[in-house]
């Protein structure tokens, strides 16, 4: 890269180097309300000494059970782990223990796996049993947005012996589960934490394998996690945002490269113009939800 730079803070939509420097950050969902989110970093403050360490069925715990048995089915359990790592890693286990074969579907999805091989090793065997994993951001932007064709897709999709639909990538709340033995849920309905949020069919008995109890998490993560279930609930679709970009396919808020394998020079060119975008698979970026319009009109002359 031509320039680069040392974060010394994040307010909103930007982040800002040592040497006063501003940047568009659009490389995470998690940052859908911007960093710093006022009403989000509030709850902390108030609660980091109180709550920080509860965990073992506190109020929220029971809500968020509640809230996520509403949103989708009492078929399935709310289960949790620490990332969409360790999810794939304890996944993997279970496949080699029980000599299932995992497949990924998704070029973006199989990229990120095959930078982090080392982590998983993933091993690939021939047997009749088979779990899936589809990444639900691909096939979104395959639809390039549009909700029917996405949701026409997702009902073709082929079903093995456990499907997994992986929504960790997915810019919205709202989803289309179709009875998949496992969901993955989108990274915003974790509160900007670091842990991951699982939906697991009742039917699947081996569930704690893979794994934890929700009442593993602190109760100030999950207290966080539905302020900003909520918050992005109410707002999420005031706005919706049109790049006019050339080199990128989007969906909604999120867009990606058209060409995945030869995108360094558009990152470097972007960062020019103060515009981090990802550079690391799955290749995929956001436009926040508290953009402003002085803030739109600057990045839609932003083409290169």
């Amino acid at each position: 890269m031509s320039k680069k730079y040392s974060i010394k803070k994040a307010k909103g939509t930007f982040i800002y180097d040592i040497h006063g420097g501003r940047f568009y950050d659009l490389q995470k969902n998690s940052n859908i309300l911007g960093h710093s989110y006022k009403k989000l970093t509030t709850i902390v403050k108030n609660n980091i000494s109180s709550k920080w360490n509860i965990s073992d069925g506190t109020f929220y715990h029971i809500r968020m059970k509640k809230l996520f048995e509403k949103l989708f089915s009492s078929n399935y359990f709310l289960r949790t782990s620490s990332s969409l790592i360790e999810f794939i890693l304890r996944l993997n286990n279970y496949c080699v223990d029980n000599l299932y074969n995992i497949n990924f579907f998704g070029e973006r999805f199989n990229l990120w796996i095959k930078e982090k091989n080392n982590i998983f090793n993933i091993e690939r065997k021939k047997t009749q049993k088979d779990i899936i994993i589809y990444d639900m951001a691909e096939i979104f932007l395959r639809a390039k947005g549009d909700i029917q064709k996405f949701n026409d897709f997702i009902k073709k999709l082929k079903k093995e012996e456990i499907t997994v639909f992986n929504y960790f990538w997915y810019p919205y709340l709202d989803l289309n589960i179709n009875n998949a033995d496992i969901i993955i849920l989108p990274e915003i309905y974790s509160g900007n934490f670091c842990y991951l949020n699982v939906l697991i069919n009742k039917k699947i008995s081996k569930y704690n394998q893979f794994s934890n109890e929700l009442e593993s998490i602190p109760s100030l993560y999950i207290s966080s996690s539905l302020k900003m279930f909520y918050l992005i609930k109410r707002i999420e679709k005031e706005k919706e945002i049109k790049l006019k970009w050339n080199n990128f396919i989007q969906a909604g808020r999120l867009f990606s490269y058209n060409d995945i394998y030869n995108n360094d020079k558009i990152v470097d060119k972007y960062f020019k113009n103060n515009i981090i975008l990802s550079k690391k698979p799955p290749f995929y970026n956001y436009l926040p939800l508290n953009l402003e319009d002085y803030q739109i009109k600057y990045l839609n002359k932003v083409v290169v």
